[in-house]
């Protein structure tokens, strides 16, 4: 399915095809997700299993990129002419699901800086006289 579903590469929304940088982030993010999870069928998916393949990130971020994979993609198995997702699995993972603790031991993004670095001109002793 994973291969069919990257192969029609088009919005489960509004059916425009996807742009490259789309797809291969989808890609990557779908394959992290599924990873040690291939062997099961369709019908073995459910909440915990989700849960699961959700956490497959290292960060806060990465699980909220796994989500929306695993959301679009139970959506386009719920819509595929083939079916391969109930109703009720579609609707797994709604919109503000609460995120589960990430399951692989990453490093988190630094902090970022509270302001901007001075100007080159705004030092006294280096600012040329205007």
């Amino acid at each position: 399915m994973l291969k069919q579903y990257l192969a029609e590469a088009t919005s489960t929304y509004t059916g425009e095809p996807w742009k490259n940088s789309y797809l291969a982030q989808t890609r990557i993010r779908l394959r992290r997700a599924l990873h040690g999870h291939e062997h099961l069928r369709a019908m073995d998916v459910t909440r915990p299993l989700c849960d699961t393949m959700r956490a497959q990130g290292g960060t806060r971020n990465m699980v909220k990129q796994n989500t929306s994979a695993l959301r679009a993609f139970l959506r386009w198995g719920h819509q595929h002419e083939n079916t391969y997702f109930t109703a009720e699995q579609a609707e797994l993972l709604p919109v503000r699901i609460s995120m589960p603790k990430p399951s692989i031991k990453g490093t988190a993004m630094p902090k970022r800086r509270r302001r901007a670095r001075l100007e080159w001109c705004q030092r006294p002793p280096h600012c040329p006289s205007s």
